[in-house]
């Protein structure tokens, strides 16, 4: 999936992150940075994405590279 110009990830966040698939997301999102772009559709507002995320650096970094 890291040759993908485009995203989307739909509902995101509406289950909660475990550790592995935080870990996991983290890696995709690392491998994509900067050479291509995500979509994210959620119900939940940007400031308690972090929240919802959990496992407070990995939050952060994922949440870096979507807003940013």
């Amino acid at each position: 999936m890291e040759n993908l110009e485009l995203l989307f990830l739909d509902d995101w966040g509406l289950v909660g992150f475990e550790a592995a698939l935080s870990n996991d997301l983290m890696d995709f999102m690392v491998d994509r940075d900067g050479l291509s772009s995500n979509f994210i559709l959620s119900q939940i507002p940007n400031d308690d994405l972090y929240l919802a995320i959990g496992y407070n650096t990995l939050a952060f970094s994922i949440l870096v590279r979507l807003m940013h």
